[in-house]
């Protein structure tokens, strides 16, 4: 009798153990996320001392009242070399960068992702006026711009978890923002993370590796053919 209790002990005493696991990672987990939330606030209710200590900064979204991001010509007027991952880059267009030779390499997502499902809908509940049509004609005229004043631009034919700026991205100076590309909700309310290489250089390198592989996936165009099979 003795015999047969063991391995039924030894079965309890296993799921015991799996048990208390799985609560100490919930903990975890819980204990994260508050951390994470106090972490938002402390960087709402603050300003430089944040940049000069962590060399992060957070934005909570493109407008928010107390920490909006900066418009780009503004975010880019110290940069001399930037590569970029854009939806579209009409507002980089329209503030004349792609004239400036600042801008060396732009992955711009591919424009016949515009009629996927998840993009249109997105379109249709965020871009008064605008069809799929509409933003994948913008974005070809944008990479044609771009091309004509000898930007490198490749088009992206996966949709990307996060769009990218990187600032000089060799120097030490440097600089990267991340903004998450998500289709859910309003493109101004997504977060971004600026993380300087001087204060945080693993981070830095992390993301800007992240930007690399994007760029390998990324593919040269005819972008006027494309045009064509488009209309």
């Amino acid at each position: 009798m003795l015999n047969m209790a063991i391995p039924f002990i030894s079965k309890l005493a296993h799921l015991q153990v799996v048990l208390v696991y799985l609560l100490v990672n919930i903990l975890v987990i819980w204990v994260g996320i508050k951390v994470y939330n106090k972490y938002q606030k402390h960087q709402l209710s603050t300003s430089g001392k944040d940049l000069e200590t962590t060399g992060v900064l957070y934005y909570p979204s493109r407008y928010n009242s107390s920490k909006p991001l900066p418009d780009i010509e503004i975010e880019l007027k110290d940069s001399h070399t930037v590569y970029a991952l854009w939806y579209g880059g009409q507002k980089a267009r329209s503030a004349g960068l792609y004239h400036s030779g600042k801008i060396k390499k732009l992955l711009l997502i591919a424009p016949e992702n515009n009629y996927k499902t998840d993009i249109a809908q997105f379109i249709s509940r965020n871009y008064k006026g605008y069809d799929s049509k509409k933003v994948a004609d913008e974005l070809l005229e944008t990479a044609k711009v771009a091309i004509k004043n000898g930007i490198n631009v490749k088009a992206l034919e996966e949709i990307p978890r996060y769009l990218f700026i990187v600032s000089n991205p060799f120097s030490r100076d440097a600089w990267i923002r991340i903004e998450e590309f998500n289709l859910d909700t309003k493109y101004d309310r997504w977060h971004s993370f600026k993380v300087y290489k001087d204060k945080q250089e693993y981070l830095f390198d992390t993301l800007f590796s992240y930007y690399k592989d994007y760029w390998q996936k990324g593919k040269k165009r005819k972008w006027e053919e494309l045009n064509e099979l488009m209309t």
